[in-house]
């Protein structure tokens, strides 16, 4: 429940869960206090999730190590923060509610107040309104622009409960960070009056990605998920921009070319899944789809490296983590050029026009039989991939935050 003292408590009082006392919370030597709201980063990740997660840890990790002060808040069944290394400025705090609107709205907002942070940020979704009754400076991530250019592609519930949110914060927010030059253009086209609060922090990639998983690890994981071919791999959730009906039909041209070829989806239910799988069985091939709902990292990296080819045919990106995690396992790409794809992939990538079945089908039925192209884009995405990391976002972030007193 909410404790009912809404003042800061007194110095002598332990408020850590890790058991540390506030007397021992060190700071910078320019007093700023970085409040971070991780409640996002559950156990289910999607790109959004994975950013709050990976960037709150690249975060403390550099709060760590030059004696900066970070409080970071995580939901109640969270446990991943329980990895991070306690350091006198560092404080986790896990919410004590179990139903997210009220986490969001009271629990949140209570501890940006009980803690009068200088800064407050927020990297997966938009803040409850409470929040800029404070006087913390207020940064937030916005990762796309899909909720004002292609609402039609997001269900009802989240236009009508995340639309109203966004638009309240556009103009309270001190600094907007995007995850991508693209998403940077879009959102500053869209909302010419707040160009100087946006800055492209940019998007990363665990260093963990790059270590292949070994032989038996790999045969594990294709007799587990029954893999004894060629396949075709997507990653994300199942929703309409994702393009995925179209994937499907696309798959249906090339599979009479390559009878044991697989296309397998890696991504949890989304509201427009229903149209996929009418896909699927509308053009005949469910014997020859796999889909996986719920795969950990280990087993992920298992699947991009054993693929033929990565297919992403998305409508809008404002990043596409997907395509960083299948270039640093060296798996060559065909995707779409919408939004941020071409920014993201470089030389790394086929990209085809959105909606060009001949175009897909040609592309794919090309790789899959050119070995020496595509041996060229999996180096090409090996480096490419280098550009990515959380400590470079956590860097950007950081930086604007000292900037910003």
């Amino acid at each position: 429940m909410i404790p009912p003292d809404p003042s800061p408590p007194p110095v002598s009082e332990p408020t850590l869960e890790s058991g540390l006392a506030p007397e021992s919370i060190g700071g910078p030597r320019d007093g700023s206090h970085l409040f971070v709201d991780a409640t996002a980063a559950g156990h289910r990740l999607t790109g959004l999730e994975r950013y709050a997660r990976e960037v709150t840890s690249a975060l403390w990790t550099i709060a760590r190590e030059k004696s900066l002060r970070l409080t970071v808040l995580t939901g109640r069944m969270d446990t991943w923060a329980d990895s991070l290394e306690p350091f006198p400025g560092g404080m986790i705090l896990r919410s004590p509610v179990k139903i997210r609107l009220l986490t969001d709205h009271l629990w949140v907002p209570f501890q940006v107040y009980r803690l009068r942070p200088s800064h407050a940020f927020f990297p997966a979704f938009a803040p409850s309104p409470f929040i800029f009754m404070s006087k913390a400076h207020t940064m937030r991530t916005i990762h796309d622009t899909v909720l004002w250019e292609y609402p039609e592609t997001i269900s009802w519930k989240a236009r009508l409960y995340f639309r109203p949110l966004e638009n309240f914060g556009l103009s309270r927010y001190r600094t907007i960070f995007t995850v991508s030059q693209r998403a940077r253009r879009d959102l500053s086209r869209l909302f010419p009056s707040l160009v100087g609060q946006i800055m492209n922090a940019g998007n990363g990639l665990n260093a963990s990605w790059d270590q292949p998983p070994d032989g038996e690890d790999l045969e594990k994981n294709r007799q587990r998920f029954h893999l004894s071919g060629p396949f075709l791999l997507f990653v994300g959730t199942l929703e309409p921009r994702k393009n995925l009906p179209f994937l499907v039909r696309v798959f249906a041209r090339v599979l009479p070319s390559f009878p044991g070829l697989k296309l397998v989806l890696v991504g949890r239910k989304g509201w427009g899944s229903p149209e996929v799988l009418a896909a699927i069985q509308g053009e005949n091939v469910a014997d020859h789809v796999i889909w996986l709902q719920d795969v950990d990292d280990e087993s992920l990296r298992s699947l991009y490296r054993m693929a033929s080819l990565f297919v992403y045919p998305s409508l809008n990106e404002g990043f596409g983590l997907p395509l960083v995690e299948a270039m640093a396992c060296g798996l060559p790409i065909v995707a779409s050029p919408e939004a941020a794809s071409p920014e993201i992939v470089g030389q790394a990538a086929v990209l085809c026009p959105t909606g060009d079945i001949e175009a897909w089908n040609k592309a794919v039925t090309d790789l899959l039989k050119n070995s020496e192209e595509r041996a060229r884009l999996s180096a090409e995405g090996l480096s490419q991939s280098q550009s990515f990391r959380w400590s470079f976002v956590a860097e950007n972030i950081l930086g604007k935050v000292l900037e910003i007193q």
